[in-house]
């Protein structure tokens, strides 16, 4: 996650692979607010807030998931097609 932020910063204003590591260090901050909203109360056993774990976490996996396809995309581009010579 640290290598994605790290990207964000050094990739900036440079196209697509920016917004990659943009995307997937936006979903590594969701997925940190999660975990922190996860912490168990000790006096109730239940979670801090359950909505923030929630939405947290289905931000992060949808950033993630946007990361991915803008991975996959920047990979199609320089490559050739199997078989072609």
């Amino acid at each position: 996650f640290r290598l994605a932020g790290r990207q964000a910063v050094s990739e900036r204003g440079r196209g697509q692979l920016w917004w990659e590591g943009a995307v997937t260090l936006a979903g590594s901050i969701a997925f940190g607010l999660s975990a922190l909203g996860a912490v168990v109360l000790p006096t109730t056993g239940e979670p801090l807030n359950l909505a923030i774990v929630n939405i947290g976490t289905f931000i992060g996996a949808v950033c993630f998931l946007v990361g991915a396809i803008l991975v996959l995309e920047v990979n199609g581009k320089d490559s050739e097609p199997v078989g072609v010579r």
